[in-house]
């Protein structure tokens, strides 16, 4: 009899264990988990308005860019090779509709790292005519047509997708 106790408590201290060890990767996992997030920033002056596009990762773990984008109207939005993306963006976007100037762009490469609480802002845009918030509303409408995609894995590999119109 004391031979079948020791079977069964050295197979229940097995089980626990397995446990423990799922629990503690899974809290592992957990611990440097990323999160791409974007936030759009307005400011109106008597000069113009300034629109900002900024990414940033709130999670707590770095974001591995595997490929990033631009979507006009769910399709990929391919650039020429002039390496003025956001320029060539909003010519598409904007055309000749309202005059406006790139203050500052910048992508991140498609094999990037982005690490927890990094920001990073695409791009700074001047409407040096567009001053009152109806205008503001054209432009923002125009924009909209427009999403940023991003796709990134944690450190352990598990894939994820961050459209910015979602």
């Amino acid at each position: 009899m004391a031979n079948w106790v020791s079977i069964v408590i050295a197979v229940a201290a097995l089980g626990v264990t397995f446990w423990q060890v799922s629990v503690a990767r899974r809290h592992n996992k957990l611990s440097v988990l990323p999160m791409i997030v974007h936030h759009n920033k307005k400011n109106i002056t008597n000069q113009g308005t300034t629109f900002s596009y900024v990414i940033k990762n709130v999670g707590i773990g770095p974001a591995l860019i595997t490929d990033r984008y631009f979507e006009i109207q769910s399709n990929r939005f391919i650039p020429n090779e002039t390496g003025h993306l956001i320029k060539e963006l909003c010519d598409k976007l904007i055309g000749r509709s309202h005059e406006y100037h790139v203050l500052s762009s910048g992508m991140f490469g498609a094999k990037a790292k982005i690490p927890a609480g990094a920001e990073f802002t695409l791009a700074e845009i001047l409407f040096p005519r567009i001053v009152r918030e109806d205008q503001v509303q054209i432009i923002e409408a125009l924009f909209e047509k427009a999403a940023f995609v991003i796709k990134y894995e944690s450190i352990y590999g598990e894939q994820f997708s961050y459209h910015t119109d979602e």
